[in-house]
């Protein structure tokens, strides 16, 4: 509103100088203070006295962390006032550009609102912080009280046609912006180029930040403008349409504090529904402990990873974290027993979340984290390690008995495992409720803020405000130290948990925290081989489906390598153990036959006279040199209910010994049965394209060819990990190669088990 400089604001410049040169200065000491202490080597871990290092490391991430939020904090301001200039503001940016009608339009409003504050009463925000008068009292802005001033510049009298706070230049240049980057980003995939990946990083940031920015601009110069929140005329602000927008916003805060945490995970709850229906009978999940319990259940071992979590010892980030039906924990959480009401779907999920383990690991930046966090893509979740406290148990169990009442009395059926639901529900939302108190408490000093600047008393109305957020600012910053014991409880909050993921902060501790982020294990060891040799088991039967196309056996070589840090075993060729295994490996991946046979070595214990020894049979999904196996339909009940039988054009052998590589071989009784139905055809069964053959079906279309083109992409079995929608005929295909492969390798299990009986 300056009246010479329509796009330019004095007090937000001396606001911006003033915060900048105390704020500046306050952080470079403190950071000055941190580095001297870190060089001096006081703070550094030692055996029972962490707590100097974990302070130092607090302070250090509440500084960083607070250097971004203060950065942004002081450009917000500015980045607001350019869109509002660069929507209506500024000389030549409104259709009546060889006018300059922009400038003339701002000061009429400005003209209109000083108008109207000085013949009733001016609010709160009205008044600057270190006068007891309203801005327009102020410098150049006493002029729009000159009546003479405003008559001979023609304030009053504007010409053009009124823009009534139109914003409509933001919106379509960001989109437009966003749409060039975006089809660069495409067109630069073709040479290599890494700008959409970039692009995607920064993307849900700065969409977010635009929203946000829409918002606060329909805030800050609505009550000038009355320009709408969302399009043109739609919402236009009035102080009732502002003051029931901001109690709705507070009122869906403050309601959903306590159940924030499913909020938060809705990618999640829709991806362990998924599991569900595809893994059990109807959709319907079942008590994970209770599987414990069940003669025909095995004893399951889900592994998963722990993220943001290590002890001030341990400088390894990753640590994998084993789910089991009665305990869960890895020897840095330590071990705890598995919460009753967990479901399998649930762990399932947990241990499945293999995309968030790739993105903390592989690109682990702050836009990936907040697109994870504020957009709810995760797929992990933060799992509860102790158990619940005797006030929640008691709660959750009166909850329970209540609900079977209920289903009782209205249908009869499923009232148990209602119940158990209730009961878990009820005792999650009580432990998250507790720490929601004090973010509730300060949303209800906003409002009560709020209502004395409505009310005409600044004084408390500043006061108020100020202490409801601060009290946000402390509850965050006071979390970075929750491995003090009197902080600990913070850690409970999935709002605390959500910001510190937001923020990479990874939290460190003596003792774990009440809940902590899981995601797929299978970045450190994803067979699940390594929880069974721990577990020192006779005889492990392992399929390998990760993505291995040139069959490299990557995951098994990683395998024998974290085995060996662990001092767990070795590993040894069951046909010469004088032999190195990786040859063994080498010989094995081209020949014939379906599995490997590797002998364990593990290490002797104290008290033990002889080593331990076992054996692994790995199988690896691929087709065996020579393979003429048609395809095959989809699956049937009846025939699920059949013994599984090798197909016809299978290569694969009976023996499990290495087989030397040699040319293509076709399988056992193949080659009359084509001979007879496929005539010439098949004389050249590598290069030609029939569509009878598995090995050349693609991952998109399964059915002759695609869109008039011939078949393309990755062929059967490799159809590759980005391809999350393959068809009934695929799942048909890789069911039928899996029986066909495991069927040697089961039989002789099943002949070594009756052996050792």
């Amino acid at each position: 509103c300056d009246p010479d400089h329509s796009n330019f604001s004095s007090g937000l410049f001396e606001w911006t100088r003033l915060r900048l040169v105390w704020g500046t200065g306050l952080l470079s000491v403190t950071g000055i203070l941190l580095a001297i202490l870190a060089q001096v080597g006081c703070c550094r871990p030692k055996p029972g006295r962490y707590w100097p290092h974990l302070l130092r490391r607090s302070l250090q991430q509440v500084l960083l962390r607070g250097a971004i939020c203060y950065t942004i904090y002081l450009c917000v301001p500015w980045v607001l006032l350019e869109m509002q200039n660069l929507s209506w503001g500024t000389r030549g940016i409104l259709p009546d550009i060889s006018h300059g009608h922009g400038a003339e339009w701002v000061q009429f409003y400005c003209w209109r609102y000083v108008t109207h504050s000085v013949a009733t009463t001016p609010t709160c925000v009205d008044y600057e912080t270190s006068n007891d008068q309203p801005w327009y009292f102020h410098g150049e802005n006493s002029l729009y009280m000159n009546a003479t001033w405003v008559a001979k510049q023609k304030i009053g009298s504007p010409t053009g046609v009124d823009p009534c706070g139109a914003t409509g230049y933001t919106t379509p240049m960001f989109l437009a912006i966003n749409g060039i980057v975006l089809a660069a980003g495409l067109v630069g995939l073709l040479f290599g180029l890494s700008l959409l990946r970039w692009y995607l990083t920064v993307a849900g940031p700065l969409w977010s930040a635009f929203f946000v920015a829409q918002v606060a601009q329909w805030q800050i110069f609505g009550p000038l403008t009355g320009q709408a929140l969302i399009a043109p005329g739609l919402l236009r602000f009035t102080e009732t349409d502002s003051s029931w927008v901001f109690h709705l916003c507070i009122f869906g805060a403050v309601l959903t504090l306590p159940v924030y945490d499913m909020l938060i995970k809705l990618m999640h709850s829709y991806y362990r529904r998924s599991l569900q229906l595809a893994y059990f009978c109807d959709g319907e999940d079942i008590d994970f402990t209770a599987t414990a319990e069940c003669p025909y259940c095995p004893h399951l071992l889900l592994g998963a990873c722990v993220n943001d979590f290590r002890t001030p010892q341990e400088e390894k980030l990753l640590c994998d974290f084993t789910l089991s039906p009665l305990y869960l924990g890895c020897p840095r959480t330590g071990f705890f027993c598995t919460d009753s009401g967990m479901r399998l779907g649930y762990a399932m999920s947990v241990s499945a979340a293999a995309p968030d383990t790739f993105m903390l690991t592989k690109f682990d930046v702050l836009p990936i984290r907040f697109v994870l966090s504020v957009f709810s893509l995760r797929l992990g979740d933060f799992v509860r390690l102790e158990p619940d406290g005797k006030v929640a148990i008691k709660v959750g169990r009166t909850v329970r008995r209540l609900e079977e009442a209920a289903v009782h009395s209205s249908t009869g059926g499923h009232a148990e495992q209602h119940g158990q639901t209730a009961q878990y529900l009820a005792q999650r939302m009580l432990d998250r409720a507790i720490v929601a108190l004090p973010f509730i408490g300060c949303h209800l000093l906003l409002v009560l803020g709020k209502q004395l600047g409505n009310a005409g008393d600044c004084f408390s109305y500043g006061v108020v405000l100020q202490i409801g957020l601060s009290g946000f600012v402390v509850v965050l910053v006071l979390s970075f130290f929750a491995f003090a014991p009197q902080m600990r409880w913070l850690m409970r909050s999935p709002l605390i948990l959500q910001f510190q993921m937001m923020f990479m902060h990874r939290h460190q501790a003596a003792r774990p925290p009440p809940y902590v982020y899981l995601s797929d294990g299978g970045l450190i060891e994803c067979l699940g081989v390594l929880m069974l040799l721990r577990r020192r088991m006779p005889l492990i039967l392992c399929s390998d489906a990760c993505e291995d196309m040139s069959l490299t056996l990557r995951a098994l070589r990683d395998t024998i390598e974290l085995a060996r840090e662990e001092r767990l075993c070795s590993f040894f060729d069951m046909h010469d153990p004088r032999r190195d295994v990786h040859l063994a490996m080498e010989e094995w991946r081209k020949g014939h036959s379906s599995y490997l046979r590797l002998g364990i070595r593990y290490e002797r214990l104290p008290g033990e006279e002889e080593p331990l020894e076992g054996e692994l049979l790995y199988i690896r999904m691929r087709l065996a040199p020579g393979d003429a196996a048609l395809e095959r339909p989809i699956l049937e009940k009846q025939e699920l209910l059949q013994d599984a039988e090798t197909p016809r054009g299978s290569a694969f052998s009976e023996q499990a010994s290495p087989a030397t590589a040699s040319r293509p071989q076709w399988g056992p009784d193949s080659r009359p049965f084509l001979d007879e139905t496929m005539g010439d055809s098949l004389e050249a069964p590598s290069s030609s394209p029939h569509s009878g053959y598995r090995r050349d079906m693609d991952g998109v279309c399964c059915e002759g060819s695609c869109c008039g083109l011939r078949r393309c992409g990755r062929k059967f079995p490799d159809f590759g990990t980005g391809n999350q929608f393959l068809q009934p005929k695929h799942f048909a295909n890789l069911c039928f190669l899996g029986a066909e492969m495991s069927l040697p390798a089961v039989r002789h299990a099943a002949a070594k088990m009756r052996e050792a009986r």
